[in-house]
C-alpha cells in the first residue's frame, strides 16, 4: 500500500533488517522518539551514552515530529566516545532541527548541535518513514543521495523483511 504511513514498530524493524541486509557494522538503532514527549531524545541519548561510551559507533534515532512526520537523527562517535558528527535528516522540508531537539542534544553533548543534512527527498505526503530509513542508511555509509521512488524504497523494505524477518513480513505486506 503506497499510502501506508510507517508506525514506530515498522520503522525499527525495517531499519534493523536493512542494516543486516547492507551488512553494516557498529550500528545502534535507538527506539523512536518524538518531539511531543518532553525530554525523550535526551533520555535515549543518556542511556545510549551510558551503555557505549568508549566504543566507535553510529547511532540511528528515528524521530516523529508532531505525530505525523518522520525525520532521522544520526550520531557518529570516535573510539573514546567523542562525537564525530551529529546530523538531522528530513526528507520533506529543508528546515533546521527544532529548538526542542537541539536543546536536548546540547544537554547531553554540549558543543555538538545537530547539523542539517539533505539526502533523498520525498514527493508525496505518506512516505516520510520509508525515506527516513533510507536516508539514515545513506548517512551511515556517508553516501550521497541518488533519486529513487517511494515505490522502489517500499519494495526494498518488503524484500528485506521477507528475507530477514518473515513473521513481520507476513503482517506488514498487507498494510
Amino acid at each position: 500500500n503506497s499510502d501506508y504511513q510507517y508506525e514506530d514498530i515498522d520503522i525499527n524493524v525495517i531499519l534493523e533488517n536493512r542494516v543486516m541486509q547492507k551488512k553494516l557494522r557498529n550500528i545502534e538503532i535507538l527506539a523512536a522518539v518524538d518531539n511531543i514527549t518532553d525530554g525523550q531524545l535526551e533520555q535515549r541519548l543518556i542511556q545510549e551514552q551510558h551503555n557505549n561510551k568508549e566504543i566507535a559507533r553510529i547511532v540511528m534515532i528515528p524521530c516523529n515530529l508532531g505525530g505525523f512526520h518522520w525525520v532521522g537523527i544520526l550520531l557518529e562517535f570516535f573510539d573514546g566516545g567523542e562525537i564525530k558528527r551529529a546530523e538531522y535528516i528530513d526528507s520533506l522540508a529543508n528546515e533546521e532541527p527544532s529548538s526542542k531537539l537541539q536543546r536536548q542534544m546540547r544537554k547531553v553533548y554540549p558543543g555538538f548541535p545537530l547539523q542539517q543534512r539533505v539526502l533523498l527527498k520525498q514527493n508525496d505526503s505518506t512516505s516520510c518513514g520509508a525515506y527516513m530509513i533510507e536516508n539514515l542508511l545513506l548517512a551511515a555509509e556517508n553516501s550521497e543521495a541518488s533519486f529513487t521512488s517511494a515505490e522502489k524504497i517500499r519494495q526494498t523494505h518488503l524484500f528485506a523483511l521477507k528475507t530477514y524477518n518473515k513473521g513481520f513480513y507476513e503482517g506488514f505486506r498487507y498494510r
